[in-house]
């Protein structure tokens, strides 16, 4: 008779937790279609692209690896960048090719990363010792330039001062038109 009461007491002991399991699992469903109610999309207005057009403004910035310097200048390519929106663009001056391109307001800009010396650097010139006369050099600087030719004076002419400042890498001008004129003052050497 004890093991019919403790069996009762069991099945009831079961019932109730399953009663009461079945109720936490009824609400939590419950509660999760209303959750699952399909929304309607709500409508977004999407900015129309950017396009380049003739009175769009574009910066071209060039900035040079060899010698840090940023150079700005005219954009010579305007006419193929007209009717494009930024993602033409970046397509066609792509980052792995050195571009960044921005497009904000009505400015487009154009930044492009050159492995080398700027125009400037690149003008560059000196006078050196070449095999005991003076030679015209053109390059950036004394380790990264070209021979350009060679003149009629004789290093070992030169006064002394002169020939020292030369032979140290002294005589260094922006351009071939102010190193020409330098070279007319060693005329009376020849």
């Amino acid at each position: 008779m004890i093991t019919k009461k403790i069996n009762l007491v069991v099945l009831i002991a079961v019932l109730l937790i399953s009663g009461i399991t079945g109720y936490y699992i009824a609400t939590i469903y419950r509660e999760l279609q209303a959750g699952a109610v399909e929304e309607k999309p709500v409508m977004q207005i999407k900015e129309p692209d950017k396009i380049v057009n003739p009175d769009t403004q574009i910066i071209f910035e060039q900035q040079f690896s060899r010698c840090s310097h940023i150079v700005i200048s005219e954009f010579k390519e305007r006419e193929k960048v007209i009717g494009k929106n930024i993602a033409q663009l970046r397509a066609l001056y792509p980052f792995k090719n050195g571009y960044q391109v921005n497009f904000k307001d009505n400015t487009l800009t154009i930044y492009q990363v050159v492995d080398g010396w700027c125009p400037q650097e690149e003008q560059r010139c000196r006078l050196k010792d070449y095999k005991g006369r003076i030679a015209i050099f053109q390059g950036p600087d004394a380790e990264n330039d070209v021979l350009k030719r060679v003149t009629n004076l004789y290093t070992d002419q030169l006064p002394e001062e002169t020939k020292n400042k030369i032979l140290q890498g002294e005589y260094e001008f922006e351009n071939m038109e102010q190193l020409n004129d330098a070279l007319e003052n060693f005329d009376e050497y020849l």
